[in-house]
């Protein structure tokens, strides 16, 4: 799970069949993992509370990145894309 490089987003409901444990240990090995914990919620929060989780999914996929990728010979140097 360490070769994982791709922001990833772990969100799993408090009641979740699924142990918290296993959740943060999970995020603990994924380099750029983020876990969200749903209040209430079981395994199916998505489909039974779509309202309550996708406004979590959508503020991670438009968080901007932290760090540009750094140029090198292959890549190149690119303005907004890479430092």
């Amino acid at each position: 799970m360490a070769a994982i490089k791709a922001p990833m987003l772990i969100i799993q409901g408090d009641r979740d069949f699924v142990r918290l444990e296993h959740s943060v240990e999970t995020v603990k090995l994924i380099p750029r993992a983020e876990l969200a914990v749903v209040p209430d919620a079981s395994h199916f929060a998505l489909s039974s509370e779509p309202e309550r989780v996708i406004p979590v999914i959508k503020r991670f996929l438009e968080k901007p990145e932290k760090e540009l990728p750094l140029a090198t010979a292959n890549v190149g140097y690119h303005p907004g894309e890479t430092r």
